[in-house]
């Protein structure tokens, strides 16, 4: 790539192989999809171009500094924004983002999903309420 960018894996919307990329030169995500052809052969398919003024939800690009992805859920289809200084989970689908936390830490986050069987208490107690 001859300008600089960051990019997270994703799954694209047929579950294949995708990837995201954020172009710092353009303030866009592209968002690109592996396709095999009939002879096996594999390229790459721009699939979904979008604006971060069009995000809904994150700050006036005025107003950010630092933009870089910095993680993926694959289950919820939401990436991880790091906009100076704020955390924010962008649903790829929607392109709708809500803010998770601040922080000056620029780490790779991770998401984390958990579950639990209704009913079920802790140590197997049965929960009736």
């Amino acid at each position: 790539m001859s300008f600089p960018c960051n990019c997270q894996i994703i799954q694209a919307e047929d579950g294949t192989l995708g990837l995201a990329i954020f172009s710092h030169r353009y303030h866009n995500i592209q968002m690109w999809q592996r396709k095999v052809n009939c002879h096996g052969v594999g390229t790459w398919v721009l699939w979904k171009t979008t604006e971060m003024h069009d995000i809904h939800g994150l700050p006036p690009p005025a107003r950010r500094g630092m933009e870089l992805i910095r993680g993926y859920a694959e289950d919820a289809n939401e990436i991880l924004l790091y906009l100076d200084g704020i955390v924010y989970m962008v649903q790829l689908k929607s392109m709708r983002s809500r803010k998770l936390w601040e922080t000056h830490h620029i780490t790779l986050c991770h998401s984390f999903n958990s579950f639990y069987t209704p009913g079920i208490g802790i140590a197997g107690a049965r929960y009736n309420g």
